[in-house]
């Protein structure tokens, strides 16, 4: 921006790197004074050692589209100080958002400098949008609608579901598989429905989410010695947050304990509900 003391001006022609504007290896402040103008404002984008950052789908650099933003805020006044424009300039472009900070140096020469908006219109009166920040809010907005639309199911999945962990040792005492049978309770009418099977590891844990209901876990297998033998383990959950209260881990008795107890059953030691009014035990 040069000479006259009021310049008319067109944002999309305000723009050029440092490097651009001067030879290199000279100072550029001093060959701003030995312009033969004398009056003279120049601003530039970035300095020595760093480059204008540029938006491809714009056709535009940062640096030009938010000189068009601040002088668009700028309408209500006829006339602008350039220097007042830098430092806005400079202020906008170092505040850290989603593209790195970028410097603007300006140095000045004789008066200050105003440039006046005139009511020329170049090409048709429509308001030019910057694509990239079009794109990048829509990004950001559908994210959060993805995001937010993906938390909810598993807010409701966590809170209405149980972990549960089931650990064997070798299981000798079983011929081939056992299978993990799931039963959910109904206790007002004392009927059982089957939800779900797994089989189950040997040497490990077997690992279930479940509903967060009164289940019933009931491991089925043939046993070497051909006895039958009935292994339960009882849950009693209900829905919540707790961490706690969502996990359960439960143990297989020993080969040698399941050897030593044909035709019995085994059900660990948990806490009860007793009576009509299912007072916990």
């Amino acid at each position: 921006m040069s000479s006259p003391h009021e310049n008319h001006f067109e944002s999309s022609h305000l723009t050029s790197g440092m490097h651009a504007l001067f030879p290199l290896g000279f100072d550029s402040q001093v060959v701003v004074q030995e312009f033969s103008s004398p009056n003279l404002t120049c601003i530039t984008p970035s300095d020595d050692a760093e480059s204008a950052s540029e938006f491809g789908l714009d056709r535009s650099t940062r640096f030009a589209l938010t000189l068009r933003e601040l002088l668009d805020k700028s309408a209500a006044y006829k006339e602008i100080e350039v220097v007042q424009l830098a430092s806005q300039l400079r202020q906008e472009l170092g505040r850290p958002t989603l593209v790195a900070p970028q410097t603007v140096d300006y140095w000045s020469s004789g008066r200050l400098l105003r440039i006046s908006r005139t009511n020329s219109v170049v090409g048709s009166s429509r308001r030019i949008r910057t694509r990239t920040h079009l794109y990048l809010r829509a990004f950001f907005l559908a994210a959060g609608i993805l995001v937010a639309a993906a938390a909810v199911p598993a807010f409701l999945y966590y809170r209405n579901h149980v972990y549960v962990q089931l650990f064997a040792g070798p299981l000798n005492s079983i011929n081939g598989n056992a299978v993990i049978e799931v039963y959910e309770e109904n206790l007002d009418v004392n009927q059982d429905r089957l939800i779900g099977t797994q089989d189950l590891y040997r040497n490990g844990a077997t690992r279930l989410r479940l509903p967060a209901v009164d289940l019933i876990l009931v491991v089925r297998a043939s046993y070497a010695d051909s006895q039958p033998r009935e292994i339960r383990f009882p849950i009693f959950a209900a829905s919540g947050l707790s961490l706690q209260k969502e996990r359960y881990e439960f143990h297989l008795p020993s080969d040698d304990e399941v050897r030593a107890h044909p035709r019995m059953a085994y059900v660990p030691r948990v806490r009860w509900m007793q009576g009509s009014d299912r007072i916990e035990q």
